[in-house]
């Protein structure tokens, strides 16, 4: 697994850190910000290793697909189609995707302003307790007035019926179990070591190493999580520059 997943963890925190004294259209703009850090090959998804994100990878992954596809459009300028994308992998239980779709109809920039949708999927994304959502959806819910607050009581239920993790772990083990059958036996040669497999980047064939591509914590729906909880609640380090240490003059009598 990647070890610089700070660089996207920051960026979050960078608007975690803050929330309390920021309004909530800045920490709302926050989370789109963050998420355009671009780190390379399988920008957007710290919990893979790079060196195994295809487009083959994401079909096998359809949460981090939606997540990787939705920030792409964005950044692209397709609003419409980064919704779209956003909801297929919030479907399968991305937590960061559900946080963008919290976003957008919150701030009302690329989806119809509706600022109980907005707390809603904020709220289905801090479900696991990441941290940065949870700050999200308590500075949103601190905006909500009462009307707003009896509409989350009507709407909320079915929304996290179909989108909370009750819902999404089992559609997403679906697929990773699935997944995981089509790499057994394939992953050794006939004289038992790691065999190389051909995975799809669009068109473009790429020499894998089986083992990496198949790794237990690529399809195995238990290990998957426990990645995604270790760097969505991975602790933040922040950083203080300083410079060159300057030698200060006595400071000057005050004029009467």
């Amino acid at each position: 697994m990647r070890q610089d997943v700070a660089l996207i963890i920051a960026a979050f925190a960078a608007f975690t850190v803050a929330g309390a004294e920021c309004s909530a259209q800045e920490a709302a703009q926050g989370v789109a910000a963050a998420m355009t850090v671009d780190t390379g090959s399988g920008r957007f998804i710290p919990e893979l290793d790079p060196s195994v994100v295809t487009s083959g990878m994401l079909e096998a992954h359809p949460d981090l697909a939606g997540r990787q596809r939705g920030m792409d459009a964005l950044l692209d300028g397709r609003a419409e189609d980064a919704l779209r994308h956003f909801r297929r992998g919030a479907y399968y239980g991305d937590k960061p995707s559900q946080a963008m779709l919290g976003e957008r109809h919150w701030s009302g920039r690329g989806a119809p302003a509706d600022r109980v949708d907005g707390y809603l999927w904020m709220f289905l994304a801090a479900e696991r307790g990441y941290h940065q959502f949870q700050v999200w959806a308590q500075l949103y819910w601190e905006q909500l007035d009462a009307a707003e607050r009896a509409r989350v009581a009507e709407r909320g239920p079915a929304l996290r019926a179909e989108y909370g993790d009750a819902a999404t772990g089992p559609r997403l083990a679906t697929v990773l179990r699935r997944e995981r059958r089509r790499g057994t036996g394939s992953m050794l040669d006939a004289s038992g070591q790691g065999a190389t497999i051909t995975a799809y980047d669009g068109t473009r064939p790429i020499a894998i190493d089986g083992r990496r591509f198949y790794a237990k914590e690529n399809v195995d729906p238990t290990a998957y999580r426990e990645v995604q909880d270790r760097v969505w609640t991975a602790p933040v380090r922040g950083r203080v520059d300083v410079g060159e240490a300057e030698k200060v003059g006595k400071p000057k009598e005050p004029t009467p």
